[in-house]
């Protein structure tokens, strides 16, 4: 209890710096500005890479703020230097900007989600629509049947003949490879055409779980 004491005594030693507001604010507008390479990093395997970011930005903002406040010490001293008395003040205002770039960080997840379901029950729903069933391929052109071979304006064909394949089966097909692969995995599947045993096949795929089964 006494050290904390202290350390709250030896902060009030040192007056809030004019530029606090201002590194703050500058850092939150990075994050904002470049939210869809954040996003984009998220996407990727490497969680580190999402957790870096805040840091990566709260650097160059620090470094940006050193040309004009060229008092300040750099980055290194900030993390090493912990014995001084001011290093230790300053610390305790990044750590308070840091906060604040967290609950953006938070923010900017949760509008990628959002946005994440919407798109994924649009294309659902365009997919599994009661008229017609979209081509998973191109998600444009409705699928066609003609004696057991499966068409689209796109190019697709897939020869069905010996299944007995409808395009009722295939929505059904959709429903539940989709179901599968959205249980375990947040992003978005692809549709490719590959020969399989001599026969095309309409595959469900994706990159980042390995995901694939046949769809026709």
């Amino acid at each position: 209890m006494s050290s904390m004491n202290s350390t709250r005594k030896d902060q009030h030693k040192f007056t809030t710096p004019p530029w606090k507001e201002t590194y703050k604010k500058r850092c939150l507008e990075n994050m904002r500005k470049n939210r869809v390479s954040f996003l984009n990093r998220f996407r990727m395997p490497k969680r580190s890479d999402v957790i870096s970011v805040v840091q990566e930005v709260m650097t160059e903002e620090w470094n940006v703020l050193r040309k004009s406040h060229t008092t300040l010490p750099s980055c290194s001293e900030l993390m090493f230097d912990t014995d001084n008395e001011e290093i230790t003040y300053l610390n305790s205002i990044v750590e308070e900007v840091e906060l604040s770039l967290r609950e953006e960080e938070k923010s900017l997840l949760e509008l990628y989600f959002t946005d994440y379901e919407k798109d994924l029950c649009n294309t659902i729903d365009q997919l599994l629509s009661d008229s017609d069933l979209i081509c998973p391929l191109c998600q444009r052109n409705p699928l066609m049947m003609n004696k057991g071979v499966v068409l689209c304006a796109c190019g697709l064909r897939v020869n069905t003949e010996q299944d007995a394949v409808t395009i009722s089966y295939i929505k059904q097909s959709l429903e539940q490879t989709m179901a599968t692969h959205n249980n375990s995995c947040e992003e978005t599947a692809n549709f490719v055409v590959e020969d399989m045993f001599g026969t095309n096949h309409l595959l469900m795929v994706c990159e980042a779980c390995d995901f694939m089964d046949i769809i026709i």
